[in-house]
């Protein structure tokens, strides 16, 4: 491989008897060139899939930034590159501020997917098939924008946009009973995040609210028409299986919103108070179907079929709100005591329908299966700790902690009855433990759990239990390039 290379640095320059600043400065390096392979021996996939770098004029780094001297608009413009023209991997960077007004970023990726390597996982390897069934020839692409208002202000706003997206082809396997065959296949995915935001800053008066949400997409299809013997190379059930034709399309579309805020407030020196809550609302929708001719085995009735036909959809909801409170006061100086209360409410509910049709001498036989599927878990938590500083180097604390809080479910399927599974928990839990430092040369913790459980989700569960743990590490000084450590965990469960 030849690389040629020419390399451009732009630097201001003034003249001696010159003693003013130009009107603007730009200054930089920008490096490019071109490449080329002087052989084409070996494996082009095995290259590819390895190093795949590509021929012709590339743009491989600029560096540039302008401070302009007149302008208003903004204080500073900066832009980086690497890797333009056809490379696997290249990057974007751009970056323009205003002092006390606003801060822009933008960044983009773009990342070549390329995998055709054999597989020793390929079934059809002995036969000499060096065929890989989960390759894959695609760009990822990421851009990410972020713009700050007012950024050294009290009261300061904001506003982002991100993007994944992945397109290409590659190969993957489809399965029909019995056999599975390589085929392939396009691929079309996406996701856009937007946000904005506020964030105070008042002195004893710290606060953010965020609003965002989330949309994408996932499609792949595949298409077939070619005699495919697939993996299986001997009779099944004494049947040759074969795929003759095929027509299959996978659609996933979502989306979800969500809102959150924080505040902190510090009215006085010895007291501190944070809040925080968070709302997530995601939805999920899926579509599959595919069409196949060939020859298949009817796994119910043991029937040749020489059709096969599948419809899916199935949805998926998923409310979730959680919230967290934490106060701190210190009467005294040597003594802390921390409030910490929070609780996490996760919802999901999914509906499916499965259609499977077979074709067998002209008579169709369908199958179908649905399903319909609650989650619910609500945890909740109480923590309340004191802490003493008996000497600069010796700290002890204890404290009690409550957790509680129910779950139900859909039950096992060798259940009748009730329709759902629900259960509960409800557990008390005291706290103790010590802290040790000496100089940065030594360290010690220890910390012991003793709990009280009434109500647990499972038979497997903590219920009354001892925990302790201990922590040591130790330094001959305090900057040495060594430390020892030790730690010990017990656990005794009833």
């Amino acid at each position: 491989m030849r690389l040629a290379r020419l390399l451009f640095l732009a630097l201001p320059v003034l003249a001696e008897d010159d003693k003013k600043p130009p009107e603007s400065a730009l200054t930089g390096s920008v490096e490019f060139g071109y490449r080329s392979l002087l052989t084409r021996s070996g494996n082009l996939e095995g290259y590819r899939s390895v190093v795949n770098l590509g021929e012709g004029p590339k743009l491989f780094e600029a560096d540039l930034r302008y401070v302009p001297v007149s302008t208003k608009l903004f204080d500073e413009a900066s832009l980086m590159l690497h890797n333009w023209g056809g490379e696997p991997y290249s990057t974007l960077r751009a970056e323009v501020r205003k002092s006390n007004r606003y801060h822009f970023l933008a960044d983009y990726r773009n990342y070549a997917h390329y995998n055709y390597l054999p597989s020793f996982g390929n079934p059809l390897l002995g036969s000499g098939s060096l065929l890989n069934q989960s390759a894959f020839d695609s760009r990822l692409r990421s851009t990410d924008l972020r713009l700050d208002l007012f950024p050294s202000a009290r009261v300061s706003p904001y506003f982002a946009y991100s993007r994944n997206s992945e397109r290409g082809g590659g190969v993957w396997l489809f399965s029909r009973q019995g056999n599975e065959y390589a085929v392939p296949t396009l691929l079309d995915s996406a996701s856009d995040h937007y946000l904005g935001g506020l964030s105070m800053r008042l002195g004893w008066l710290n606060a953010s609210v965020e609003q965002g949400g989330t949309k994408f997409h996932d499609d792949q299809a595949s298409d077939e028409n070619t005699a495919n013997s697939g993996n299986l190379s001997r009779p099944y059930l004494g049947r040759t299986l074969r795929l003759n034709d095929l027509s299959e399309q996978y659609r996933v579309r979502g989306d979800s919103v969500y809102s959150r805020g924080s505040v902190a407030i510090n009215p006085a020196g010895w007291v501190s108070l944070v809040a925080g809550f968070t709302y997530t609302n995601p939805n999920v929708d899926v579509t599959y179907e595919n069409q196949s001719l060939g020859t298949f085995v009817i796994p119910q009735t043991l029937l040749d079929a020489s059709a096969g036909m599948d419809r899916f959809r199935g949805t998926a909801r998923m409310p979730r709100p959680s919230g967290s409170l934490r106060g701190e006061i210190r009467p005294w100086r040597r003594v802390r005591i921390v409030e910490a209360w929070s609780t996490d409410r996760f919802h999901n509910s999914a509906t499916s329908q499965l259609l499977t049709q077979y074709l067998t001498g002209g008579v169709t036989t369908s199958l179908s299966n649905s399903g319909l599927d609650r989650l619910v878990t609500n945890d909740s938590r109480q923590q309340i700790d004191a802490f003493f500083d008996v000497t600069a180097s010796l700290t002890l604390h204890g404290g009690h902690r409550y957790q509680w809080g129910d779950a139900s479910v859909r039950p096992s399927a060798l259940l009748t009855a009730p329709s759902v599974a629900a259960g509960s928990l409800s557990r008390q839990i005291g706290t103790a433990g010590v802290a040790y430092r000496l100089a940065g040369v030594l360290r010690m913790n220890a910390d012991f759990e003793a709990a009280s459980t009434s109500r647990a989700y499972f038979r497997t569960s903590l219920r009354d239990y001892r925990k302790l743990r201990t922590r040591a590490s130790f330094a001959p000084k305090s900057n040495s390039s060594w430390r020892a450590a030790f730690d010990y965990q017990w656990l005794d469960n009833h």
